[in-house]
């Protein structure tokens, strides 16, 4: 029911994204596999010390996890212009900001669109805050990135991360947490996004409603949770 001319550049761009969250989400099982490892062993006395594991490469992971969502995100912003315009959504403000801008100015935001849209647009500058904290490190723009250690009571710490940022900090936290955090937000956000696009642009199809939302659990295939749906007589059904 989508305008057919956007259906393939759309279609491009959700593969990129895609692409993007597989690849991270392969850096993230990578890490819990290491994790396990060492949960799976004790640590070792060794010279009046102790031998603290280590994850190889950990710098290296986390940097390529953060530029793998951030490649995401950015997708998710060229997914929006495909329905709106790239000049015009950079016309409207910074990045993700130029969609909500958009989406205000045009009143096309009808229910939750435009709160979405700002949550998004958070989203959006916590990644890419993230990331200049990993290529352009400053004194208050920067990563704290911890291996295995140990506390106060000889007991062993995970590895950690800590965002230093004027604007969007983020507090010590369990770098399997920070990770999961992301790969969750992005994929929610940029399915959500696909729904509210695809429901504010749906052409007529032969004089029946048609509206966007969440297949009735015995309809769906491949686990796809939204489709395009129609009214039949009081009774939803998926369309297609």
């Amino acid at each position: 029911p989508v305008k057919t001319g956007r259906i393939t550049a759309a279609l491009s761009v959700v593969l990129e994204i895609m692409r993007d969250v597989v690849a991270a989400t392969e850096i993230f099982e990578e890490f819990e596999a290491a994790l396990k490892q060492v949960r799976a062993k004790t640590l070792t006395a060794k010279q009046r010390g102790l031998s603290l594991p280590s994850v190889p490469g950990l710098p290296s992971q986390v940097k390529s996890f953060v530029q793998k969502m951030d490649h995401a995100i950015q997708s998710v912003f060229n997914l929006a212009c495909v329905f709106y315009g790239e000049a015009t959504l950079r016309k409207s403000g910074k990045w993700l900001d130029g969609l909500t801008n958009h989406l205000e100015a045009s009143q096309d935001a009808k229910g939750e669109f435009l709160p979405f849209s700002k949550e998004l647009a958070d989203l959006g500058k916590l990644i890419r805050n993230v990331r200049h904290c990993i290529e352009h490190p400053k004194p208050k723009q920067q990563l704290r990135i911890t291996d295995f250690s140990l506390n106060v009571n000889a007991q062993l710490v995970e590895p950690t991360i800590a965002v230093i940022h004027d604007t969007t900090p983020l507090d010590t936290a369990p770098i399997q947490e920070f990770m999961r955090f992301f790969l969750e937000q992005v994929v929610v956000g940029a399915e959500m996004l696909m729904v509210f696009l695809a429901s504010h642009h749906i052409a007529p199809v032969g004089g029946f409603p048609v509206g966007v939302g969440e297949i009735p659990l015995t309809q769906r295939r491949l686990g796809v949770r939204y489709g395009y749906l129609i009214n039949m007589g009081g009774q939803i059904a998926r369309l297609g």
